[in-house]
């Protein structure tokens, strides 16, 4: 996809199916072990599909990161948003941003992989 791109409903639906499709296949294989071959495979579509809207694995794997966060933040605002005292909305929203990661991570064998991973990834913007 390109940077600031618009998408309708339909696109941004496949964009979202192919990103929990790519979720699920870096859980089970780790950033190394995860293909572009191996999304492709799993999403029932052809490699030259997915590089039509992924220019590689990194821009998959940062899509992915990007849609957690989106995650995160939602399930931060939703908690801050409830009427109780600030140290109790405080405290659930970090928990319901770290359930996130966690719940995810928590089957992976791979999830060492993944947060290194990640840290290039976060290094990278801060970088740019």
């Amino acid at each position: 996809m390109k940077q600031n791109e618009i998408l309708t409903p339909l696109k941004a639906a496949r964009r979202n199916k192919l990103l929990s499709i790519a979720r699920r296949e870096f859980l089970a294989n780790g950033f190394r072990g995860a293909t572009m071959e191996g999304i492709a495979d799993a999403a029932g579509i052809s490699k030259v599909t997915l590089y039509g809207s992924f220019q590689d694995k990194e821009a998959v794997f940062h899509s992915v990161a990007e849609q957690m966060a989106e995650q995160m933040i939602a399930a931060v605002k939703s908690d801050l948003d409830i009427e109780m005292p600030v140290a109790d909305a405080v405290a659930n929203a970090l928990v319901a941003k770290h359930d996130i990661i966690f719940d995810s991570l928590r089957s992976s064998p791979f999830s060492g992989d993944l947060f290194t991973a990640k840290h290039d990834y976060v290094a990278a913007v801060v970088r740019d």
